[in-house]
């Protein structure tokens, strides 16, 4: 497989892991020195195993009920790979439905002959929408 093809699969069998709750396995996806800027650029969340954690903390306060993923491009350079795609979910937290989409900017860095996440931001497309649970 070209790694067009690698770095597409491995963000879809990324997305699967988090959402069968298998968040040991999350690991082997991300950079040791990682870091995310979640929605808002308030904080930043660094290294893998605050990385890990955070999808932890969302699943015990969040239940997920559509998780859909559109659109992966993948970009090049070398060593480094930016990918981007769009996504759409829509999750129970605190009573609330919500229902949003976004996009999610990665960077990739082939370490080792492998293919790890070393930068990821997440950007909302539309405000959320709220629905009573």
């Amino acid at each position: 497989m070209d790694d067009r093809t690698v770095i597409s699969q491995l963000i879809r069998d990324l997305n699967q892991t988090w959402l069968q709750g298998r968040f040991d396995d999350l690991h082997r996806y991300y950079a040791e020195d990682v870091v995310m800027i979640p929605p808002g650029f308030q904080r930043q969340i660094v290294g893998r195993d605050a990385m890990v954690d955070s999808y932890r903390q969302f699943a015990q306060q969040a239940t997920v009920h559509q998780f859909q993923e559109e659109d992966i491009d993948v970009r090049l350079f070398e060593s480094t790979a930016v990918v981007t795609l769009r996504f759409h979910i829509k999750y129970d937290y605190g009573g609330n439905v919500q229902d949003e989409t976004g996009a999610e900017i990665l960077v990739l860095l082939s370490r080792d002959n492998e293919w790890r996440i070393a930068w990821r931001t997440q950007i909302p497309t539309e405000p959320p929408k709220k629905e009573d649970a």
